[in-house]
């Protein structure tokens, strides 16, 4: 049985590039935007991701000179319907600048919203990604 997160976030959408905070089903290599809480079913494949959250954001602020441009540290889940639905039965990631693989898929972050800006607190629910996500391996 799919997790209910999963579930409550998933609206069946066309394959592709998506936005919104449900995204449908994509086929990979696909792009996928997801907000806090959304997810994207990864076609021929058992796994939903989930955006949870973001962990850390150290990105440097608009109109700010920086030495580092820092990054946003996101908080994925894969979710399956065929795993048991206790919440460590499925796989949970951290997703930087490098990309991540995992489960015969990797994901690479390709931008995170809103920019931040110098001495404006971003509402964490207000996040979204927009991810790459291709299938690795034979």
């Amino acid at each position: 049985m799919l997790r209910s997160v999963a579930i409550g976030a998933l609206a069946i959408g066309g394959v592709g590039c998506a936005s919104g905070p449900e995204s449908g089903t994509v086929r990979p290599p696909a792009t996928v935007k997801l907000s806090v809480g959304g997810g994207a079913m990864i076609e021929n494949a058992p796994w939903t991701v989930i955006f949870d959250s973001v962990i850390s954001d150290s990105r440097c602020p608009i109109g700010v000179l920086c030495i580092h441009a820092g990054e946003a540290l996101l908080a994925l889940e894969l979710a399956s319907p065929l795993a048991d639905p206790l919440p460590h039965d499925s796989p949970h990631f951290t997703l930087g600048t490098t990309p991540v693989a995992i489960e015969g898929l990797r994901f690479t972050q390709v931008e995170v919203l809103p920019l931040p800006r110098q001495n404006v607190k971003i509402d964490p629910g207000s996040y979204q990604v927009t991810l790459k996500i291709e299938a690795v391996g034979g």
